[in-house]
């Protein structure tokens, strides 16, 4: 499980990047994919509203509603700075 933690909290914020770059590029399958590669780690470690919502915002973005998107980020983005510092914690206790 540290591994799994350590891995997501190397890569969490170039997934977010990534998904940013695609906003602005109106890229909608490569919003996706971000999102999903984020939501994969939020399944495994997070709550399941937290998953939901990520996988709310996978399917606007496969639907090509990127103004949706573009809508949830803000909170999305808070919560995902907040899930990776608790999950910090958690895999420093593993440790």
């Amino acid at each position: 499980m540290a591994h799994s933690a350590g891995l997501f909290l190397v890569s969490w914020e170039g997934e977010l990047e990534n998904l940013k770059r695609c906003i602005q590029a109106d890229d909608s399958h490569g919003c996706a994919k971000a999102i999903h590669s984020l939501k994969g780690s939020i399944g495994f470690f997070a709550e399941d509203n937290f998953f939901q919502e990520a996988a709310d915002m996978e399917g606007m973005a496969r639907r090509g509603q990127l103004h949706e998107v573009i809508h949830q980020l803000p909170g999305f983005e808070k919560r995902l700075n907040r899930f990776a510092a608790e999950l910090e914690e958690m895999r420093e206790s593993l440790c």
